[in-house]
């Protein structure tokens, strides 16, 4: 029987196939099944005892270490073979714990020989004294999945999409099942140690994430209307000056009045009030200003804007970002004003450049047939251009929000209210428990946006575009 195990086991791990398991499944067996799980337990146990450790102790370890590993490959087997029976398998249970016995045994048994120490640690692993001994490891777990797969779609018919979605589910659970037992035992662990204070502090955690939510929502709105407007400029015609375009310049005259005012050129009334008014009313008529004319300079030289406009907009982005926030003290202090400038300039380039290819990238012939209906230039852009350029536009909206929602929690060194505090109060502090909460809040937050956003944009893509990327 061992010699057609090892047989079995050489055949699985040199020839991974799923054809190599469904031959395999045609001799499953109880006995064979259980002498593998039994091996891989004596290996194992072999291993890891210590050296001088009496005999009835030692037969004691290892007849513990056997069970060990019979209990945990039966409960996984088990999670696995539920799931797939939820998914629609078709295979019996003993088949399914046979195939997965095939690669599972054997690995067990290589892993708990790289775990050993001295000479023959070094021969099996000839990274080791590299200081990479864990390289071979942990390329050996992920060819056991592979397998794993491969054992699953033979024992069960199921396609690969499908054991690939089993696994993760398993993984799932087992992940869930392990936190519990850790509580349960009243293990003392990083893992324990963060829910613990993310549970203690789950107010402040709550206004921090509030606090960050709206500092990103309120930079994004406006980083999405001046990028989108500024990418439909630089598709334009240019413009000859004209009279008329004065009113576009409007603005203008307001922001310098605010501007003028805030330093007292108007006297120091006027100087109060407005700052009573308007929070750093100097940094905002200087800024308005400055983006009215830079947006009529948009405005009249089109197309011919396009390269010097994008290339601005790619060096902004290498800017680091603490010292865009320094930069920005001497218009705006310190805080959210600061902070919500230095996140609007960061998102500019995905928007900019996702709004300009995908107006360009519309097919002339559609253009065409919106000017042969009597659209005007302005029409074909509100009904035509923009509604095809949805996708590539909210692709870009995407990438900028995930962003600077990360970028937004060092805005907690210029005394910006965010979940950026525990990351940098724990690194302070030496508290990994508050690094991870800060960094785990970040994280949820841009994954939930980012699917938040993926959502928006299969709903607002034309229906025809839907039917045709699919």
């Amino acid at each position: 029987m061992l010699g057609e195990l090892f047989a079995s086991w050489m055949k699985v791990l040199t020839q991974p196939n799923v054809e190599t398991f469904e031959a395999e499944k045609q001799v499953a067996n109880a006995s064979k099944l259980l002498v593998a799980l039994l091996l891989a337990g004596l290996v194992t146990g072999l291993t890891t005892i210590p050296i001088g450790r009496e005999p009835v102790s030692t037969l004691l370890s290892i007849g513990t270490t056997m069970l060990t590993v019979v209990a945990d490959f039966v409960v996984i087997a088990l999670i696995l073979f539920v799931i797939v029976k939820i998914v629609g398998g078709t295979g019996s249970f003993l088949t399914h714990c046979y195939l997965l016995s095939l690669p599972a045994a054997p690995l067990i048994v290589i892993a708990s020989l790289f775990g050993r120490d001295g000479l023959a640690a070094v021969i099996l692993d000839p990274l080791a004294p590299l200081g990479l001994g864990r390289v071979i490891p942990i390329l050996l777990g992920i060819y056991g999945v592979f397998l794993l797969l491969l054992a699953l779609q033979a024992a069960h018919g199921l396609r690969a999409s499908h054991a690939v979605n089993v696994v993760l589910i398993a993984l799932a659970i087992w992940a869930v099942l392990d936190v519990a037992a850790m509580f349960v035992a009243g293990a003392d662990n990083i893992l324990t140690k963060t829910v613990r204070f993310m549970s203690a502090n789950s107010e402040q955690l709550l206004e921090q994430a509030i606090s960050h939510v709206w500092l990103v929502i309120f930079s994004m709105l406006i980083a999405i209307v001046l990028g989108v407007v500024a990418g439909i400029l630089i598709t334009l015609p240019p413009r000859r000056p004209r009279p008329s375009h004065l009113l576009l310049l409007l603005p203008l005259a307001l922001f310098v009045f605010v501007y003028l005012g805030a330093t007292g050129t108007f006297g120091q009334p006027l100087m109060h009030s407005l700052k009573a008014i308007i929070p750093r009313a100097q940094g905002v008529g200087l800024t308005g200003a400055a983006l009215t004319v830079l947006f009529y300079l948009l405005f009249t030289f089109g197309e011919r804007a396009a390269d010097p406009v994008l290339y601005a907009a790619g060096i902004m982005l290498t800017f680091p970002s603490i010292g865009l926030f320094g930069l920005l003290i001497p218009l705006f202090g310190i805080g959210f004003i600061n902070a919500a400038v230095a996140l609007i300039l960061y998102a500019q380039l995905p928007i900019l450049r996702n709004t300009y290819t995908g107006i360009k990238d519309v097919p002339s012939a559609i253009i065409e047939a919106g000017r042969g209906m009597g659209m005007t230039e302005w029409q074909i852009m509100y009904k035509v251009k923009l509604p095809m350029t949805v996708p590539v536009l909210m692709a870009g909206i995407r990438v900028s929000m995930v962003m600077i929602v990360g970028i937004a929690a060092i805005a907690k060194l210029i005394g910006v209210t965010c979940l950026g505090k525990y990351i940098f109060d724990g690194i302070g502090r030496g508290s990994d428990p508050m690094v991870i909460a800060g960094a785990i809040g970040v994280s949820i937050f841009a994954l939930l946006i980012d699917g938040l956003l993926g959502w928006a944009q299969k709903r607002l893509t034309p229906a025809g575009l839907r039917e045709r990327s699919a």
